[in-house]
Formats: structure tokens, sequence, C-alpha cells
């Protein structure tokens, strides 16, 4: 159910949406990483879903503060153990 929610909705995302759901988890971006992160996240999302996410992390390290993608991991960790 949440696949194809993902699927037929990822399209709408942006880089608005993602700094305001990072904000509100106290992860504070800047414009250009929100617009890294909505793409990878566009581009991979069914990695992402699937749980194949070394990759992508990998890839988004070397784009965005450290700081960040170690926010970034723990979120991402924290949500696919309780909604996955």
């Amino acid at each position: 159910m949440y696949e194809r929610l993902i699927k037929n909705n990822i399209g709408y995302l942006n880089e608005h949406m993602v700094r305001g759901f990072l904000e509100n988890k106290k992860i504070y971006v800047n414009e250009e990483e929100a617009l890294i992160i909505t793409k990878l996240v566009k581009e991979n999302w069914n990695k992402l879903y699937h749980k194949d996410y070394e990759g992508v992390f990998a890839e988004l390290k070397s784009k965005v503060k450290k700081e960040t993608y170690d926010q970034l991991l723990s979120l991402y960790l924290t949500s696919i153990r309780d909604f996955l």
C-alpha cells in the first residue's frame, strides 16, 4: 500500500516540502541541501523503500554537511524501523 502511494505521488515532492518536513524533525538544511535531498529521494525512492540505502547515503554524504548527513541517516533508520 505505501509503495503504491509513494510511487503515485513522488513527482509532487519539492524542496520546500522537504525543508518543512525536516524542520519539523529539528533538522535544518539550506536551500542547496534541500534540492540535493529532494533529487536523491525522487530518483531513489524505490531503493530507499526497499531498505537498499547504502549507495544513496554514500552519494548524499559527499554532497551535504556531515551533521546533516548524520541526522538524515538517523531519521531514515528510525523511520524504516518504525514504519516498514
